[in-house]
């Protein structure tokens, strides 16, 4: 990987850095609750892995508004700053959930981190790509952890 894809591109450190947390806070949010439906709210195996489509469909739905608003206006600074308080709000949801927490509230907050990481991780790979020349495109969507 070349070195100058790191210098004198301040986009791109932080599309990387933006790419880790997101993709952090989904992959664990994605291991954190089917174990949390099968211990506490008793769902089976199957039954935890459907009760995450929320979250799925939320970020499937939001990463596709936030392409075609940012393919029809070219602007997309709104969309990591939304995603990433749609993140905080979610996972800070996510950790108030306790025993009485109902399946309803669960896909909810569930629903709020999905469309936090659909506004976040495309986003912030098309940052990335952007902010290196063409011939470093490659490199930078491989420097960039993937989602």
């Amino acid at each position: 990987m070349p070195l100058r894809i790191h210098q004198g591109h301040r986009n791109f450190p932080l599309a990387a850095v933006l790419l880790t947390v997101s993709g952090v806070s989904l992959f664990g949010a994605t291991l954190y609750l089917p174990l949390y439906q099968q211990v506490v709210q008793s769902a089976s195996a199957a039954d935890s892995g459907l009760l995450l489509l929320p979250m799925m469909i939320a970020t499937l739905v939001t990463s596709n508004i936030a392409g075609k608003v940012m393919t029809a206006t070219g602007r997309y600074k709104v969309f990591p700053v939304l995603g990433s308080a749609l993140l905080v709000v979610g996972m800070g949801l996510l950790s108030t959930m306790d025993t009485s927490t109902s399946r309803f509230a669960t896909s909810a907050y569930m629903a709020v981190v999905g469309a936090g990481t659909g506004f976040t991780l495309q986003m912030a790979n098309t940052i990335a790509q952007n902010a290196v020349d063409l011939r470093d495109m490659g490199a930078a969507s491989g420097a960039a952890p993937a989602e």
